[in-house]
């Protein structure tokens, strides 16, 4: 079955741009999506993941997932999956992507 690439960028919501604002359960909710996309990696299903590297409360800040899905749809399910979406602690918005390197 044929696979395309998708990209979907990540940004905390405005309230979460702050380190001081974090509970105990955002943490959580962060480190269960750190390890959601370690785990995908480690299976393949993942091509890439980063982030920019500003200081922690700059709102430029912003994460990416690079991966593979056959169609539009089951790549706004992979996207939709991830426990800081889920959770609401994250945004994301979902592009096709041409990898040309």
């Amino acid at each position: 079955m044929e696979t395309h690439k998708f990209i979907y960028v990540l940004k905390l919501l405005p309230e979460y741009q702050n380190k001081n604002n974090w509970t105990e359960e955002t943490n959580k909710i962060i480190s269960t999506h750190f390890n959601y996309l370690k785990k995908l990696k480690e299976d393949g299903q993942i091509i890439l993941v980063g982030k920019t590297d500003y200081s922690a409360d700059n709102p430029s800040n912003f994460g990416i997932v690079i991966f593979s899905a056959t169609d539009p749809e089951s790549a706004e399910r992979f996207m939709n999956n991830d426990p800081a979406i889920q959770q609401k602690v994250m945004t994301s918005e979902l592009h096709p992507f041409s990898h040309a390197l």
